[in-house]
């Protein structure tokens, strides 16, 4: 699912090991330094994927965020996608 355009933005799936859980994320990155970070975090029913839209590259968050030269993380939460089915107790 690695995206790029001829502005040298990346756009493209990592996995986060948060203390041992799995995280699964996407991750778009500008061309340069980057000049902050931006956390995308969905709602119920969604996943990371809602905050990029591959077939409408205007559509996506992951991909204006990273033109603009900030690094954006869009990370699935427990039990969606393809993190961690759940937490452990505690």
């Amino acid at each position: 699912m690695t995206t790029a355009v001829a502005t040298g933005v990346e756009v493209r799936p990592i996995t986060l090991d948060a203390h041992g859980i799995s995280l699964s994320a996407l991750v778009g990155t500008p061309a340069g330094v980057p000049r902050g970070t931006i956390l995308a975090l969905h709602g119920a029913g969604m996943s990371a994927g809602y905050f990029h839209g591959p077939a409408n590259p205007g559509a996506s968050l992951l991909r204006l965020g990273a033109e603009l030269g900030m690094t954006v993380l869009a990370v699935d939460r427990p039990g969606y996608w393809l993190s961690a089915g759940r937490l452990p107790d505690g």
